[in-house]
């Protein structure tokens, strides 16, 4: 008979299993639907592209003369459009194509950190960005 200590560790490592089987289907069962991704990749990417489009449109419409308040705004919209793209460009393998959710499973799976240091990294360009403009508003 074994002693408790090894049947406590043996039950907290199947329960471990269960759980992690039960967050694979999810995931799997996720991207096979509609969308063809998990929903949190559909979400980063419609956020991201409405990012994306929101610094296109800053610097297609921006004048010649700036201040140097104004240049450095620029500056953050073209880092937050080129993190935009970045993270779009991570998130397109992640969607399922053609009945191929096992791919995009599979890189749901192992781009999920990449995913997260990029949503990371735009979220402060957005916040930074934000605190300009509303220094800009005030002047």
């Amino acid at each position: 008979m074994a002693d408790p200590a090894t049947i406590i560790g043996l039950t907290s490592s199947i329960i471990t299993f269960i759980d992690f089987g039960v967050k694979v289907v999810h995931l799997a069962r996720s991207i096979q639907g509609p969308q063809g991704a998990a929903p949190h990749v559909h979400e980063l990417d419609i956020l991201a592209a409405d990012i994306q489009a929101l610094c296109d449109g800053v610097l297609h419409k921006r004048s010649t003369a700036l201040s140097d308040h104004d240049e450095r705004m620029v500056s953050l919209a073209a880092e937050c459009r080129n993190v935009a793209r970045d993270l779009r460009a991570l998130l397109e393998p992640m969607r399922a194509k053609n009945g191929g959710w096992a791919r995009a499973f599979y890189q749901t799976l192992r781009r999920r950190g990449d995913v997260d240091d990029l949503w990371q990294q735009l979220s402060r360009l957005d916040v930074r960005l934000r605190e300009s403009v509303g220094m800009s508003l005030q002047m």
